[in-house]
């Protein structure tokens, strides 16, 4: 069985650095959203769908919500692993799950539940939601990042 990162998740290496950690060398809670914000802002580039050309364009992506489980400390020097998924697409809203991990995932692990995925020590959801810009109201993705975003979305094997 051939071990091929799903094009749809998204991968990002991660080391903690001494700025990342508080005095006794624990990775400070809001750190944990920077490092799901960047790789999610490479996630959607990797799908041409980078933020200022989206902003550049009259609307943008912006965040709606975010639930957030802590599940194990990471500390100054871990070497961590932040996997990035789409899992509900939507006219104006997409939802992203985003897992960070010590070790490595085999692809087959990395389309389960976020629950069943030994060694988590964070997980993300964040709810994305289309705005205007004009207006900063909601509307509709546009048909041409609505394309790519429809395509997405990762199935989630609950066995």
């Amino acid at each position: 069985m051939e071990n091929k990162q799903p094009d749809n998740i998204h991968y990002a290496p991660l080391r903690v650095e001494f700025e990342d950690c508080d005095a006794m060398g624990v990775v400070y809670h809001p750190n944990y959203l920077r490092f799901i914000e960047r790789s999610r802002v490479d996630f959607l580039r990797q799908h041409r769908l980078p933020f200022k050309a989206l902003m550049d364009s009259g609307f943008a992506m912006v965040i709606s919500e975010i639930n957030a489980k802590y599940w194990r400390p990471a500390r100054f020097e871990d070497q961590l692993h932040v996997y990035t998924r789409q899992v509900l697409f939507s006219e104006k809203q997409v939802s992203i799950e985003q897992i960070i991990v010590r070790d490595l995932l085999s692809p087959a692990d990395q389309i389960l539940p976020a629950r069943k995925i030994a060694g988590r020590i964070f997980v993300g959801m964040v709810h994305l939601t289309s705005i205007d810009l004009s207006t900063m109201r909601s509307t509709p993705f546009p048909s041409s990042t609505a394309e790519i975003l429809s395509s997405l979305t990762v199935k989630i094997c609950e066995d």
